[in-house]
Parts: C-alpha cells; structure tokens; sequence
C-alpha cells in the first residue's frame, strides 16, 4: 500500500496549475471545464446528469481557453485565454457563450481567475519576474490592485463571504489570507499547486484541495484529495488515490452536499495518448460517486455554479434553430411504367441517380374513388452508385382476380434518398391509372 501511495504521490507533482474556485451556495446548476482536444483546450458547460453539454468558447488557430470559473449568480465565465505568441489574458463569457469580452490587457500575463460572492471582483494570479503575484481587478477592467507578493502564490479563490481568500503560497502548500491581502498565512502543508484546485463549500467551513502525502498529527494522511476547516483544523482524506484511479480538481456543489471532481485513468506502462481525465461526482453523505457523461475525455479544470434558467435554446425555442440547410438537387428524374403482360402486371420504376443512395417504393391496388387499396407489395433497393438504375415488382396470378374487381389501376408510393443527409429527398404519392388500356404509362418526377 506503501509502494501505491508513493507512486500517486509522483504523478501528483507532474501535472499543470489550476485555478481555485469556491462554490456559492444555492440550488445546483451548470458544470463548467475545460478539455484538450490535442492541439488547444476550450471552455465548455454541462449539466450534472450530461444533458445540455455545450462549448462556451469558439475556437481559433492556436488559442487555448481554460481553467473556467463560475460567478456567483452562474451566468458568467471567467476563463484563461492563451494565444502563440502573446501573453495570456483573462476573458469573460456569458453561459450561453453570447457577450465574450476581455478583462486584461497588459505585457505580463494573467490567469487563475475566480469571483468575488457579490461577481464585482475577479482574483487572479498575474506572474511577475521569477514569481507570482496574486491581484484582484474589477469585473469591468478598472481597479487592478496586488494582494500579495512577488512570491509562490498560485490559484487564489475568495470565500464564500468574501472576506478570506485561500491560495498556493510559497513550498506549494495551502494558505489563506483576508481579502485585502492581509495576514497571510500556511493553513495546510503537502497542497499541490498544479493539482489540488482548492474549492471552498458554500457555507465557508471547508476547503477541499488537492494534496500529496502528508503528516497529519502523528498519522500520514494518503494522497488524493483533501478538505480542512479554513483555521487549519480538521483535516479529511475526501478521495484517495488509488491507482489507476487519481483524483484532482475537486469543486463543491452549490448545496454543500456533493463534491465533483476530475478523475484521471492512468495506465502503466504510459500509452503514447493522454490518459483519460472525466469528471465524477462524489456524494458526501454516502461516500459514492458517479460520471458525469460527456463527450470530452480530456478534461481538467472544472467549476460547479449556482442554478440559472437555462439560456434559450433550440431545443426550448424552435425559432431559435438555425434553418435547415437548402438541400441539394441529385435525383435528375424518375419514370414509373406499367406493363400488361397476361398473366401478371409488371410495375417498373426507372430513375438516374447522381448519387449512391436508396428507393423504396410501395404499390397498391387503386380503388374506384382514387384511394389506395389492397398492397400489392413493396420493395427497397440500394444503389451503390451514380448512373441509371431500374426497379420492377411483378403482380402475378394469385392479384389477378383482386385486380378484376377493381380496375382501376396502381398506385405507388415512392421515397428516393441520397447516402448523405444534404442532399434533397425524393417522396410522393403516383397514380397510375388502369392499366388494361395503357400498356406503357409513365410519370416524370423532376427536382
């Protein structure tokens, strides 16, 4: 067991910063992460079960947005925005990815961003010459004010109350400070800065962050994710590591009453892709934990907000939905014959096809009033390429006599589809009229 701890212990020192955040107490709504698609990262916003799973940034030539936090009132993102070249910058987007605008502007780069409770105020860490500085700035570009440092100070994130923040202070451990940059202070020691993510729980009592091994009174306390009582006090293994299971990035919900976090899979030896990192939500009561679904796999920074209505949607308001793309002409024509050849009906369907696809068509007997009667069968058939194609269906002996009853015709229904979705359907209703008397009758059917 010894040998495991260790071994999380050395992943645990590897991994990139990460921003901290502090959950705002209220009803549970959106998710918000980041994920790496192998070339740069982009902010997205999920809800807990994996339903309204949306990108909240647009992507660009080499710019990664990442470590996302979430405002008071859950409607707003702050996030990290990097381009090559140029310094990294702080940005903010409404949570329907509308109003995306950019807070900081300097020569040095900005990052780590979190909320003040009344979102008036954005903490973050603004790197200096060979260390970091922890400022805040108000949410409309004015009021850029240094907190602390020059010195080790990452991820810093305001209390629920807005008096304390909590940050990485100088050997990595976990500190906290009023919020006027006063009376700094270690409150944990073995916090990582690039793994821990400390997140405040709504009421204020805990901090939960990420840690390596430590020394906890006379006991060693494993590596995984940690929470303490904000004087120090207290402190709980919430999720150990447990190879090939390694927590990280752990964020309160908004009712105090789950912890979501990011799980890495790690395999060994190390495959040449990244190992999978997927959030899981932690009960804190029974102590288990579930996936949140979604389609991103290399996922790392997270943030769990306040509920909002949800944006409108397409889903919610169809006059919202972009229209439907203007489909494309690829059926040139199509010709339907019927031929009286005693003893049975032959009901042919000739058509050119510009394009692989499917024809599917259905005949019936036609009644004396138009309506379509008794089937008389219906058959598919795939055209694997372009050019001239030709369907039949023959009526024999045992229709005959159902034919003599009615004499009135055929109808067929038709349906003619390309292989790919944009190209325009075929479809309709063909009345061919009595074929005793036209051996050769046919329909055009132009697009």
């Amino acid at each position: 067991m010894g040998a495991l701890v260790t071994a999380g212990t050395a992943l645990l020192l590897v991994l990139a910063p990460g921003p901290a955040q502090a959950a705002f107490p209220g009803e549970n709504g959106s998710i918000v992460f980041d994920s790496f698609d192998g070339e740069v990262s982009q902010v997205y916003a999920v809800k807990p079960d994996g339903s309204r799973l949306r990108p909240l940034t647009v992507p660009a030539p080499g710019v990664s947005n990442y470590n996302p936090a979430i405002g008071p009132s859950g409607d707003r993102v702050a996030y990290t925005s990097h381009g090559t070249p140029g310094p990294t910058e702080i940005r903010l987007v409404n949570l329907d990815g509308t109003g995306d605008v950019q807070l900081t502007d300097g020569p040095n780069s900005s990052s780590m961003p979190s909320f003040s409770p009344d979102g008036e105020k954005i903490v973050f860490s603004k790197p200096g010459v060979g260390a970091d500085a922890i400022a805040t700035i108000n949410v409309d570009g004015t009021g850029l004010t240094q907190l602390f440092g020059p010195a080790f100070a990452l991820n810093p994130a305001f209390s629920p109350d807005g008096s304390k923040i909590a940050f990485f202070g100088p050997t990595g451990a976990l500190w906290l400070m009023e919020a006027d940059g006063s009376d700094p202070h270690q409150i944990a020691a073995g916090g990582l800065a690039g793994h821990g993510r400390p997140s405040f729980s709504p009421d204020g009592t805990r901090i939960a962050f990420g840690s390596m091994e430590a020394e906890v009174g006379q006991a060693v306390m494993g590596a995984g994710i940690h929470s303490i009582k904000p004087d120090g006090t207290d402190r709980r293994l919430e999720v150990p590591v447990s190879l090939p299971n390694q927590p990280s990035f752990p964020a309160y919900s908004p009712d105090g009453e789950s912890l979501a976090y990011v799980n890495e899979f790690l395999e060994f030896p190390f495959p040449n892709t990244p190992p999978p990192k997927t959030i899981r939500i932690l009960d804190l009561t029974s102590g288990t934990s579930v996936p949140v679904p979604t389609e991103q796999t290399n996922i790392s920074q997270i943030d769990w907000g306040v509920f909002t209505s949800d944006p409108p949607s397409c889903e919610t308001d169809p006059s919202l939905c972009p229209p439907p793309p203007e489909c494309k002409t690829r059926f040139t024509k199509a010709r339907f014959f019927v031929f009286k050849n005693r003893p049975a009906y032959r009901l042919v369907a000739r058509y050119w096809s510009k394009e692989p696809g499917e024809v599917e068509i259905s005949f019936f007997a036609r009644n004396a009033d138009g309506a379509k009667g008794r089937s008389m069968g219906s058959l598919t058939r795939a055209f694997p390429t372009e050019g001239r194609f030709r369907v039949r269906k023959t009526v024999g002996r045992q229709r005959i006599k159902q034919l003599r009853r009615s004499r009135h015709g055929f109808i067929a229904d038709f349906r003619i589809k390309g292989a790919l979705p944009e190209y325009c359907e075929m479809a309709g209703s063909l009345d061919l009229t009595d074929p005793r008397r036209v051996k050769n009758q046919f329909v055009w059917f132009t697009r």
